[in-house]
């Protein structure tokens, strides 16, 4: 019986992050959330929207950088097969609204692809 590989997305994200800082492209990992200490949460890395989040909800992606010429990217990564939250479509959807690059990945060749294809940004393969 053959068994199944699983996928982490702490890996893919480590495979892409390598891949950007190998073509030396500027990147950083985002984190973002909350935890509790003692009887209270702490919150970090929250955003202050321009717009009322009564409306939607968003969310910091997983990675971002700057490309040559100094447009901002982000990117949400995902396992192969899983789909952006709501609040992470929203996000995608702000972001490249404002010209910038935002969108979603599950593995290296997947961020090639949409980089290419969406956004017209080539990132040279090897």
């Amino acid at each position: 019986m053959e068994k199944k590989i699983k996928i982490l997305e702490h890996d893919v994200q480590k495979t892409i992050t390598d891949y950007l800082t190998y073509k030396n492209i500027i990147c950083w990992r985002t984190n973002s959330g909350a935890m509790k200490i003692a009887d209270r949460f702490i919150k970090f890395m929250s955003w202050i929207w321009p717009i009322s989040s009564k409306i939607k909800s968003y969310s910091f992606l997983d990675i971002s950088g700057m490309l040559d010429g100094g447009r901002y990217f982000t990117i949400e990564i995902k396992t192969p097969g899983k789909k952006p939250t709501d609040a992470q479509n929203n996000t995608i959807s702000l972001i490249c609204n404002r010209g910038g690059i935002a969108f979603y990945a599950d593995s290296v060749d997947m961020m090639l692809e949409k980089f290419k294809n969406e956004f017209g940004v080539y990132i040279a393969i090897g």
